[in-house]
């Protein structure tokens, strides 16, 4: 049995009133997708993702580069909300979002991944228990990734000429040599 509030299904609540999705102050009701709209939305998050991942192998090293790829991930997530509101409703005076300005000036980025993180469980309910990027990601790009991660990390200090370091625990030569 379908369970209903007020004569309506949850089915019929959602596509009349959207899903709700609060960001900064305020609550917005993203219209759900048809099944074509889910399948286009899904080629828009992959060709964001192929986009910020392609910026991966050019990324300056250190902490400007791993701050410079957070940045990407942030606008690739507003990329995949607004994407997943103009499929919802092509008609643009209809949208559930404000202008992008607004909403970098009043959500949170948690907001943001939390309201995305919503949609593609609404919309690709098999994947409530998966990893929303291990989906989509084949396994051998997520290894390039996190090798290029890897590779922006600083490198540690090199070791003082006395042995110590504070970034680099002593060899065994060098612990042997400093209880002599």
């Amino acid at each position: 049995m379908i369970e209903t509030r007020n004569g309506r299904s949850e089915t019929e609540i959602l596509s009349r009133s959207g899903i709700p999705v609060a960001m900064g102050d305020a609550t917005y009701w993203m219209r759900p997708l048809t099944m074509d709209g889910a399948d286009e939305w899904e080629g828009k998050i992959r060709d964001v993702l192929t986009g910020m991942f392609a910026g991966l192998a050019n990324a300056t090293g250190g902490i400007d580069g791993i701050l410079g790829l957070y940045r990407q991930s942030v606008d690739a997530s507003l990329d995949a909300l607004y994407a997943y509101d103009e499929i919802g409703q092509p008609d643009l005076a209809k949208r559930a979002l404000p202008a992008r300005s607004i909403l970098r000036g009043t959500a949170s980025r948690d907001d943001v991944d939390e309201a995305v993180r919503k949609l593609v469980k609404h919309e690709f309910p098999l994947l409530k228990g998966m990893d929303f990027i291990g989906t989509w990601v084949p396994s051998e790009v997520r290894e390039i990734i996190t090798r290029q991660l890897i590779r922006l990390l600083p490198s540690p200090s090199e070791p003082s000429t006395n042995g110590s370091s504070m970034n680099t625990p002593p060899t065994r030569t060098q612990r042997r040599s400093a209880r002599r």
